[in-house]
């Protein structure tokens, strides 16, 4: 599973619902992989507005990832800082548990 689908998924049984535990869901003993993709700046642009950007830091953390600031990009902003835009691939794309 990358990160991209992580980050859009939630616990929906009954004891998760019942609680506010149901959000990011968290990996016990997984292995990471890295899987090289080509960059795509549109798609991520385009997928940055739907991001939970405080789960995805939170998580990427505890999978041993800190290229990601703490605080979220201005997603208005053209002018984009590419390095960002390329943290965010790396994160989201070629980051991979099993």
């Amino acid at each position: 599973m990358r990160l991209l689908t992580h980050n859009l998924l939630a616990c929906h049984s009954r004891h998760c619902t019942q609680t506010s535990n149901n959000f990011p869901l968290k990996f016990k003993d997984v292995k990471l992989e890295l899987l090289e993709t080509d960059f795509n700046e549109a798609f991520i642009r385009g997928f940055l507005p739907k991001l939970d950007w405080n789960a995805l830091v939170l998580t990427a953390r505890e999978l041993g990832d800190t290229s990601l600031p703490e605080q979220g990009p201005d997603m208005e902003d053209p002018m984009l800082d590419q390095q960002i835009l390329r943290n965010l691939h790396h994160v989201l794309l070629e980051v991979s548990m099993a």
